[in-house]
């Protein structure tokens, strides 16, 4: 997970793939942001809110998928920091479900990351490899990697 400008909005960024032999079908995303908050009356509790991304459906989800969330003003995240966001306890929970196409079965996953998962001012590493005869694949080997980027200014 990895938090940095896409598309010119400071954005989380999600990577998942698909390493099984067969295309998930109609596969959809969801990624809750929890952290531990104080209401009006005094109480500690623990709330839940969604993180809507720019792209929660995938219609084939073959190779990888990098689900968005924008960070812009009235979200979660927004003006947060790893140092602003750590008394909160924070996690992302991913969530993502679709259907074989080839066995017809319902197959899902999901992920919590803690806040020391995040990486702050960077994006995912290229792994999509675009092969002579037009196909495409993916390069696990780089797929956790990250390039740091320069401090904003």
């Amino acid at each position: 997970m990895a938090i940095g400008p896409r598309d010119g909005v400071n954005s989380l960024m999600i990577r998942a793939a698909n390493q099984r032999a067969n295309r998930i079908v109609e596969a959809n995303i969801h990624v809750v942001l929890a952290r531990q908050e104080v209401t009006v009356e005094g109480d500690s509790i623990r709330r839940l809110y969604d993180l809507e991304v720019t792209r929660s459906r995938s219609a084939m989800f073959a190779l990888s998928w990098t689900a968005v969330h924008q960070i812009v003003e009235g979200t979660p995240l927004f003006g947060q920091t790893p140092e602003s966001m750590a008394p909160t306890a924070p996690e992302i929970i991913v969530s993502i479900i679709g259907l074989d196409e080839t066995f017809s079965q319902t197959v899902h996953a999901r992920h919590t990351f803690a806040l020391d998962e995040i990486v702050w001012n960077a994006r995912f590493a290229d792994v999509l490899v675009l092969h002579p005869d037009g196909s495409r694949s993916v390069d696990y080997t780089r797929f956790d990697e990250v390039e740091l980027l320069a401090p904003v200014k």
